[in-house]
């Protein structure tokens, strides 16, 4: 412990204390061992870049360590959104609820538009539902978080009672960008010049196309062909459906996979036509292909937008092209697709270089690397 105090000490970091805790760690039912082990550690320069720094203690529900969030800026909360509970499925009447609603529901206009108007009605009806017969979720979740929170600190000054051990058992965002050339704080104009960079990302300005003329390229069969734009069917989907992870919401709508699974016979005459109208008309609802945006910079001082890194659709069609892929994409091609390895690659040039090293040939290696190169590709 004595060397890690003198390391930070010498790289100058800056070890914060945590706000109304002591400890990050405990052992034993009645916490009889606990330590601070967790920390955040930053230099002076980062600092100067931040304000308003905190480390909150997250409430610890399974790890015996405690979380830690490192708070700072001003950026202004955005509203949360609608996240649909799996447990609401486990309710006494759920489905027959959902299927009342959705039965009252009438819009018009192309199916994939009154689905997407069905499916906005429904979550507020689940909203109301979920806040005046069901309580308000995120209050009953604070309520057990603070009793939990109480215990620990209680456990910090005493050991726990047999009675309160039994009842213990029962965000990144970018504060700053580069935007015509200068650096700004301004929420709006960092809003703006998001929105900007990917419409600018994803228009095409120009119309020009390569010829190529590639001997014994492969291609698909006629039967291939037909098979890929077959009509898509109810047996189809649902089991696309049954492929996806129960609780992973498949976009801003918040409903889980489960809801669509659970609910599949109050929902799929909707969802086929719309299926049915997309494969005819080739176009699709604009809000399906709605999703959140997560900027994370990919290294250090990242100003730029290029520096940061619609599910039941997209899983039918992935699921028909995975017959073909195999066929189409050559076998040097080695990531993205399933049975490959992208580490193959470097084991191959790992090789290369090694034998021309060995032999003490002249060579030249050429390692491209193209910019967002899956965005970019029409």
């Amino acid at each position: 412990m004595r060397e890690f105090s003198d390391f930070i000490e010498d790289m100058g970091l800056i070890d914060l204390q945590m706000e109304n805790a002591t400890f990050t760690w405990y052992k034993g039912d009645n916490h009889e061992v606990a330590s601070r082990i967790d920390r955040i550690l930053f230099s002076k320069e980062w600092e100067e870049s931040f304000n308003d720094l905190k480390v909150i203690p997250l409430q610890r529900i399974i790890s015996d360590h405690v979380p830690l969030a490192l708070q700072g800026g001003t950026w202004n909360k955005n509203k949360r959104y609608f996240k649909f509970e799996n447990w609401w499925l486990d309710t006494e009447g759920f489905t027959d609820r959902v299927k009342d609603w959705w039965n009252k529901l009438n819009f018009g206009g192309r199916p994939d538009y009154v689905l997407a108007c069905k499916m906005i009605s429904l979550k507020n009806k689940l909203k109301e539902w979920s806040r005046e017969v069901q309580g308000n979720l995120g209050i009953q979740r604070k309520k057990l978080l603070e009793k939990l929170a109480d215990f620990d600190f209680v456990v910090t000054t005493r050991p726990l009672s047999e009675e309160e051990s039994t009842r213990k058992e029962g965000t990144i965002n970018i504060d700053q960008l580069e935007v015509e050339g200068e650096i700004t704080q301004d929420t709006n104009k960092i809003e703006k010049e998001v929105i900007d960079f990917y419409q600018r990302l994803y228009t095409e300005t120009s119309q020009w196309r390569p010829t190529s003329n590639i001997p014994n390229c492969p291609v698909i069969s006629s039967e291939e062909k037909e098979i890929l734009q077959r009509n898509f069917e109810e047996d189809e989907v649902l089991r696309c459906l049954k492929l996806c992870a129960m609780d992973k919401a498949p976009g801003p709508d918040g409903f889980t996979m489960d809801f669509y699974i659970k609910c599949w016979e109050i929902v799929k005459h909707d969802i086929m036509k719309a299926f049915q109208n997309f494969h005819e008309q080739e176009v699709l609802e604009r809000s399906f292909n709605a999703t959140f945006i997560a900027l994370i910079p990919k290294k250090k001082g990242s100003t730029e937008l290029r520096d940061f890194i619609y599910k039941i659709f997209s899983k039918v069609l992935t699921e028909r092209l995975k017959g073909v892929m195999e066929k189409l994409v050559d076998s040097h091609q080695m990531a993205f697709i399933k049975g490959r390895q992208i580490m193959d690659a470097v084991l191959v040039a790992n090789e290369a270089v090694g034998s021309r090293m060995k032999w003490k040939k002249a060579g030249i290696l050429c390692k491209l690397d193209i910019e967002k190169a899956y965005d970019h590709v029409n």
